[in-house]
């Protein structure tokens, strides 16, 4: 708040559930309601909440490519997970956070999909630093 660098530690506030997944990712960058994360373990999948409303992450893979993309709602709750480099199905989508079958991506999927990658090639070599 201060000039001294005094500031509020936000995990003071958090589940314990909530604190897990905030040492979870490491967040690559923001752009608007678009926030591309990189796991600290190996086989982490998508966030179960969002801390913002309305959220959409972007998870990168260890191979930098992009893995998973969620979709949250007004609630903070995982909408949709849309999987990209599922090897036995191919890119598909499942609705909320039971993986129960899956879908075909719908349009509006896949123009997100492309903006989000548009944006990812754009930036990635600030993130590499």
């Amino acid at each position: 708040m201060g000039g001294r660098g005094c500031g509020l530690d936000v995990r003071v506030y958090l589940s314990r559930s909530e604190k897990e997944q905030t040492s979870e990712y490491k967040g690559l960058g923001p752009f608007g309601n678009i926030k591309f994360v990189k796991p600290n373990r190996k086989n982490a999948g998508i966030p179960i909440f969002s801390h913002t409303p309305n959220r959409v992450y972007v998870l990168v893979g260890e191979n930098d490519k992009i893995k998973e993309i969620g979709i949250y709602d007004s609630n903070r709750i995982n909408k949709y997970v849309i999987h990209l480099n599922s090897k036995n199905i191919g890119p598909h989508e499942h609705r909320g956070l039971k993986h129960i079958g899956h879908e075909q991506i719908s349009k509006s999927h896949k123009n997100l999909i492309s903006y989000v990658t548009r944006l990812y090639n754009e930036h990635k070599s600030e993130w590499d630093r």
